[in-house]
């Protein structure tokens, strides 16, 4: 569907491009050696392969890079409050077990996070949830094989590639969230563009459900597409409380967000891609109306 992969694309530019520049400041705020300053500079380039990847239909090679990619942020979050466990990581070049990362954010969350997480519970779900997913595609297993065998059915593959990039939602929001909150800078803008993905996601499930429902034979022991479902809804709880508030896709609410939207993104650098978006949306959602009628 045509629609959805350009708002998926322009959204991912928009939002690695702000990333990348946070991703500078931050650096600048930090005195960190040569080495460890290089892996945060890679982290961005990650998720946006990552993203390209999954996008073109990899989706086993993207899951596996985001996983890398992963274990990299949660060291990086570590070591800004915990600089001396540089010297462990210098002395097991990246062996430090996940483990360990995992368990200081989980236990000191609101050190971390200033919008995502709201509870200690929550951000231990998430993180292992994250995590525990990703991990299933490294080594071989029923999770990476039934994905490898999907991939070559390019009508089930242009399905759930779109339902897996939400693992990579799910890690740039945490690492926003993060930058966010250690720059004490506010992240209105991106979570306004991640509005549009959730808007197309929302709206292409809807159109795709008899779709998505065959897949369903997949689910529990290999997909684990009820995770992405449920992230999904959580995105909405985060982001926009209105979009929950409408029980039906209706084009006239939907234009009052997108305009909603504008007030904050129109004064950004990214005008003219927000244009865009907002007239491939409408039509997305116009689409859905005349396929429901």
């Amino acid at each position: 569907m045509e629609e959805i992969y350009i708002i998926s694309k322009v959204t991912k530019e928009i939002i690695i491009d702000i990333l990348k520049c946070n991703t500078n400041n931050f650096i600048n705020n930090l005195n960190f050696d040569e080495d460890i300053v290089s892996l945060i500079e890679h982290i961005p380039n990650e998720l946006e392969t990552s993203y390209e990847l999954c996008l073109k239909g990899n989706i086993v090679s993207s899951m596996i890079l985001l996983r890398s990619t992963f274990e990299n942020i949660l060291f990086l979050m570590n070591i800004v409050f915990y600089p001396d466990i540089i010297d462990e990581y210098k002395k097991v070049k990246n062996n430090i077990k996940p483990i360990k990362l995992k368990s200081e954010i989980i236990e000191n969350w609101d050190k971390y996070f200033t919008t995502i997480m709201e509870s200690k519970e929550q951000t231990e779900v998430e993180i292992k949830n994250i995590y525990d997913l990703l991990s299933k595609f490294v080594h071989p297993n029923c999770i990476r094989s039934t994905t490898s065998m999907i991939e070559k059915d390019k009508n089930k593959s242009e399905i759930i590639k779109y339902l897996y990039m939400q693992n990579i939602t799910s890690v740039l929001l945490l690492y926003v969230d993060f930058i966010s909150k250690y720059l004490n800078t506010e992240a209105n803008l991106i979570y306004s563009i991640f509005l549009y993905e959730i808007i197309c996601l929302l709206v292409f499930i809807k159109i795709n459900i008899d779709k998505i429902k065959e897949l369903e034979q997949y689910n529990d022991d290999y997909m684990y597409l009820h995770i992405n479902e449920k992230d999904i809804q959580g995105y909405t709880n985060i982001i926009s409380k209105e979009i929950n508030q409408i029980s039906e896709i209706n084009n006239n609410e939907w234009k009052k967000i997108i305009n909603n939207l504008k007030e904050e993104l129109n004064k950004s650098k990214y005008k003219q891609k927000i244009k865009e978006l907002d007239k491939i949306t409408l039509k997305l959602i116009g689409l859905y109306n005349k396929t429901n009628n």
